[in-house]
């Protein structure tokens, strides 16, 4: 962004490490030691707040995309309430992420954020996802409805069910040795087809 002529970029991180080197190694941008679910900006500092990872990062401990913790969520919904408090109206949050939109669109779809969601997905095998939320905009009544599905999912019902199958071939098979005679051809040991050279038992 810098040497496309974006000059005024303030960075943050919670790592010292990773600052102190940052500013060194970039000593022309603004390097601030900051927690993202407690950024210390006023409000509407912003015109756009740019995060690539961060969200992913409080995903990991996740084991499925399907469900998150409430721990997890809540840390999100820090994060968010934050970049939306800072930004300024008409201004833009953009997301990069590769989690898919119908796992990462809910974390976003939150009408108190006070801001509209939209998903542009870039890569031609492996994609990636762009999703951009500017203050001031709505939510869609889709978006709504598939954030409430996602943090309150239907009850499964898991009660065994027993179908009962009136055509049951399986069963109806005799497989008794009166059933299966062996053929003449065959009752002999010497006429049974051998491989390598051995006979087939007969037992």
């Amino acid at each position: 962004m810098y040497r496309d002529g974006f000059h005024h970029i303030t960075n943050i991180d919670y790592s010292p490490a990773c600052i102190r080197r940052m500013a060194h190694k970039h000593a022309d941008m603004t390097w601030l030691e900051m927690d993202a679910r407690q950024l210390t900006f006023p409000d509407g500092t912003f015109e756009v707040v740019l995060e690539k990872g961060t969200l992913d990062a409080f995903m990991v401990a996740e084991k499925s995309p399907w469900t998150v913790s409430e721990e997890t969520a809540h840390f999100c919904h820090q994060v968010l309430q934050e970049v939306s408090r800072v930004l300024c109206p008409g201004g833009r949050f953009i997301s990069i992420s590769f989690a898919q939109p119908h796992f990462r669109t809910p974390l976003y779809a939150n009408d108190e954020y006070g801001w509209s969601v939209r998903t542009d997905k870039f890569g031609d095998c492996f994609h990636f996802f762009f999703y951009t939320m500017e203050r001031g905009g709505a939510l869609t009544q889709q978006q709504r409805e598939q954030a409430h599905s996602f943090f309150h999912p239907p009850a499964v019902d898991v009660t065994p069910v027993c179908l009962s199958d009136p055509e049951d071939f399986l069963r109806r098979i005799d497989v008794s040795p009166s059933s299966s005679p062996v053929p003449k051809h065959l009752s002999d040991p010497e006429e049974l087809p051998t491989m390598t050279g051995v006979p087939l038992s007969t037992s």
